[in-house]
């Protein structure tokens, strides 16, 4: 909890967002997690294997030797997509800060929303691109392309920030849905819609109040509203659920077509009223984008 109090939350305030978001989120709950025999920190790895998934934001999806191929493969392709998603992060830097592009509020919320992707993609291909050349770690995906969800479990389980979620998921989900607290290998627990659901609704709550612990630390006090948006998916998502199940027993089906927009719709418009407003608001949303400009034409100079 003291080491993101080095760095200033107001002049670096990407740096900050990021150790925090590391150290007191990532790191955190791996350790805990380890000391409940749960999470990628139990796997078999050697000393540096260790403390590199301890450190940065991976999840070992499997453990090779250095001289494997897809080792070679992954590296260069990690590289690549930490390199597109930095420019692409430019790009919605640039259309912000531009005199000369006048956007509406819900254009700016988009490119806020895809801005956010890129950073915290950038921010975790980098190092996942070293731990898999270097240390011999093939890294499980941090993202994938979740403007093409079709749904909200797709969005929050299979596509926006795994690596989050994969914490979330191993010391709040896993301990509720199982009823114990220390993981036992040899335990299968019975099958059960309701504690599904409660551990889906502990998980987002307690995203929320994460959420909120780095938004106090960035502006100085909390808001409520990151934490009601993370909240409030939890019974939303046991409502598409039933929805789904009541629509499929009379053979009906959403096309993806529609399907993909819909959710993305569903998620913005929530995200227009909670989660937005504290960024846009209170200038945090301005601080994030200059900071990346002025380190981009660092970058540059």
């Amino acid at each position: 909890m003291v080491v993101p109090l080095v760095v200033d939350p107001v002049s670096e305030v990407c740096t900050a967002a990021a150790v925090a978001f590391q150290l007191v989120w990532l790191s955190t709950f791996k350790v805990l997690g380890m000391c409940l025999c749960r999470g990628p920190l139990c796997n078999p790895l050697n000393l540096i294997q260790f403390f590199a998934v301890f450190m940065l934001p991976i999840t070992p999806q499997a453990i090779l030797h250095s001289d494997e191929k897809e080792l070679l493969l992954d590296a260069p392709k990690l590289l690549g997509c930490c390199a597109t998603k930095a420019l692409f992060l430019g790009a919605i830097v640039f259309l912000l800060t531009s005199p000369s592009v006048r956007l509406p509020r819900i254009a700016q919320e988009l490119l806020y929303a895809f801005g956010l992707y890129a950073f915290l993609g950038f921010l975790m291909d980098g190092p996942a691109s070293l731990a898999t050349g270097l240390i011999g770690l093939q890294i499980a995906p941090h993202f994938d392309r979740p403007f093409m969800s079709s749904s909200l479990s797709d969005f929050w389980s299979r596509r926006w920030n795994l690596t989050a979620g994969n914490a979330l998921r191993f010391f709040v989900y896993d301990v509720v849905y199982e009823g114990r607290l220390v993981r036992d290998p040899s335990y299968a627990p019975a099958l059960s819609g309701a504690r599904r659901s409660l551990g889906v609704a502990a998980a987002f709550i307690v995203s929320g109040l994460m959420h909120e612990y780095l938004y106090l630390y960035l502006m100085g006090r909390a808001t409520g509203l990151w934490f009601a948006f993370f909240a409030v998916q939890g019974p939303l998502l046991w409502a598409e659920g039933a929805l789904r199940r009541w629509a499929r027993a009379r053979g009906w089906s959403l096309p993806r077509a529609l399907a993909t927009p819909l959710t993305l719709g569903v998620l913005m418009a929530i995200g227009h009223a909670l989660f937005f407003p504290p960024c846009t608001e209170t200038g945090l949303a301005d601080r994030v984008v200059d900071n990346i400009k002025d380190t981009r034409e660092l970058a540059v100079d």
